[in-house]
């Protein structure tokens, strides 16, 4: 019984990998390094995105991947509009302000 071969080589590359990456920050200025801070996930979730635009292409050329970067970009600025809920409005007018307010919200009766 061992780990698979991929997960094997990623152990691999990461132990060979952080006492590089360790020094380098020691040497530009960073007090202290935790380990426990370095995730991948926000890296994971963005090429999984990529994955996702590219359909059934396994393997997108530059100009793909440039197009699809794009569109994720763009999806990222644009946002969705959220209609604000509870103590949170806007004000109706001209400029679109948000304004918060302290007071409690209404209690809601369970069913």
């Amino acid at each position: 019984m061992f780990l698979s071969q991929q997960t094997f080589k990623g152990m691999v590359t990461t132990l060979k990998a952080f006492p590089e990456v360790t020094r380098y920050l020691l040497r530009h200025g960073v007090q202290y390094v935790l380990s426990n801070k370095f995730c991948q996930d926000p890296l994971e979730k963005h090429f999984g995105r990529q994955r996702g635009l590219g359909r059934r292409c396994e393997n997108p050329n530059l100009w793909s991947f440039a197009y699809n970067e794009n569109k994720l970009r763009l999806s990222r600025s644009l946002g969705v509009a959220i209609q604000p809920q509870g103590n949170v409005r806007r004000k109706r007018g001209g400029d679109e302000v948000v304004v918060i307010s302290t007071s409690p919200l209404k209690k809601i009766k369970r069913q």
